[in-house]
């Protein structure tokens, strides 16, 4: 167990996952560190981590807490908002959730933590461990529309509509997110309602935009409200409904966007060696 870590994660125990639950067993990879899925560990350990995810509030905090010792939160973000919020100040959060880092601005005021904390998803550090190597020549990579697991019903149409040459599943089995993973890198462009498509795209440099074809939910637009925030955006990103348009925000405001400086992020994160 020294060099396992154990992390809550939507769909830690399946064989399939979405993309972002891909990026905590890769970023622990990289430190040498195995990950046990929160649901699996049957009292193996004393802390449970939080990494990549949108529920640092009270209904999974208190779920937590009831079978481990002690929470500890780098880089998760609360995509529920005020309502469902956690007074981190307060017991039993204050003696038992150990805070590394958050998601954003807006999970540090909602968890009401200093404005010192620590900010960044981790999804942002993956360039580091895992080097962008494009395959494909620029202008003859695909151009892909990637939805969130929730819209994927009829992604073959709506890719069509919003003038894609293919569209890419989120959901994939592990031994699948390498071959996804270079996709993304090899793309001339990526339209995504993705989160952690949007932040591998941002962090890789791949030019992208939001999408939301007609019928699809916006999920949780506070963790992208997070996110925005944090990259120092005031507006939340306009949807796209074309790639032509969607290019255009690309070459006039998307591709102006600033990371913020991930080394306090990274130094405070034991998953990964520096």
């Amino acid at each position: 167990m020294a060099n396992e870590i154990c992390s809550s994660y939507w769909l830690g125990e399946k064989d399939v996952l979405n993309l972002g639950e891909h990026f905590v067993e890769l970023l622990a990879a990289a430190g040498g560190l195995g990950v046990c899925p929160a649901a699996k560990s049957e009292g193996r350990h004393k802390d449970v981590w939080m990494i990549i995810g949108s529920s640092l509030n009270r209904e999974t905090l208190d779920r937590l807490l009831g079978k481990f010792e002690r929470v500890v939160v780098w880089g998760a973000g609360n995509g529920c908002g005020i309502p469902m919020a956690a007074n981190l100040t307060q017991e039993p959060y204050a003696s038992r959730v150990v805070v590394r880092a958050v998601r954003g601005p807006l999970t540090v005021a909602h968890s009401r933590l200093p404005a010192s904390t620590v900010q960044g998803d981790p999804g942002f550090l993956m360039p580091r461990f895992y080097p962008p190597k494009r395959a494909v020549p620029p202008g003859e990579g695909e151009t892909l529309y990637v939805p969130h697991w929730s819209n994927r019903k009829d992604a073959e149409h709506k890719r069509q509509v919003l003038g894609c040459s293919a569209w890419m599943d989120v959901m994939m089995p592990r031994d699948a997110v390498g071959a996804a993973m270079q996709r993304l890198v090899d793309a001339d462009f990526v339209l995504t309602n993705s989160l952690h498509c949007w932040i591998f795209c941002a962090a890789y440099g791949v030019p992208h935009a939001f999408a939301l074809p007609d019928g699809e939910q916006w999920n949780m637009p506070l963790k992208w409200a997070d996110v925005w925030q944090w990259l120092g955006q005031v507006n939340m990103p306009v949807p796209m409904s074309k790639l032509s348009e969607a290019r255009e925000w690309w070459d006039g405001e998307g591709r102006w966007i600033q990371t913020p400086d991930l080394a306090p992020l990274l130094r405070c994160g034991p998953l990964v060696s520096a």
